[in-house]
């Protein structure tokens, strides 16, 4: 694989294997999902820091086959002034925020829904932030399953499978979680289309 950790998925060599999750692919599918649901949006601001380069190209290469602009606010060392990023590029104005798959955006998460909800903008998420949070979306790999199946290798090995023989296994059930509570308080209508395929609806 590109980071050298592994030498293939299917066999990754060496004493590591596991499960993983890619975000690249899951990156285009949020913001496609995310162009369903406010078709009137030409304008993204996209959070970025050293951990999701690889997200924020994903993002711009899907944006431009929807036509729609990425603006893009990197971060250097957290904690990120995540204020700052939100007022200053209010001018030019955006329509949405996409908040990638990254630890130290997600630590700021109760500050991201803050001010979002302050500058009326809809979020959409990469890491899971539950119930809390003024998120509109959040569509990632079930993390739930992922970890079970972690659990079953693991003991596999216990047992003496070799870590170079199995696999690195990649998810195949994904969540999508529609916050109608956010979509009521920003003057937003989901689409039905996009509401009968979320996982979850929260009222």
């Amino acid at each position: 694989m590109k980071s050298g950790i592994v030498a293939s998925l299917r066999r990754p060599g060496g004493n590591v294997t596991g499960v993983v999750v890619t975000q690249i692919e899951l990156s285009a599918k949020r913001l496609e999902i995310m162009r369903e649901i406010l078709p009137a949006a030409t304008r993204y601001l996209m959070l970025n820091d050293a951990t999701t380069m690889d997200q924020l190209d994903a993002t711009r290469q899907a944006a431009r086959q929807l036509r729609v602009e990425i603006i893009a606010e990197t971060f250097g060392s957290p904690p990120y002034d995540i204020e700052a990023a939100l007022t200053k590029n209010r001018t030019p104005r955006v329509d949405a925020l996409i908040v990638p798959s990254s630890a130290h955006l997600s630590d700021q998460r109760a500050k991201i829904s803050e001010l979002a909800m302050k500058h009326r903008l809809p979020v959409s998420t990469a890491n899971n932030w539950g119930d809390e949070g003024a998120f509109l979306l959040h569509y990632t790999a079930n993390l739930s399953k992922l970890g079970a199946r972690a659990t079953e290798m693991a003991t596999n090995i216990l047992r003496g499978a070799k870590p170079a023989e199995i696999p690195v296994e990649q998810p195949t059930i994904y969540e999508m979680v529609i916050n109608l509570k956010t979509a009521r308080a920003l003057g937003i209508k989901v689409p039905h289309a996009v509401l009968v395929r979320a996982d979850r609806v929260i009222e």
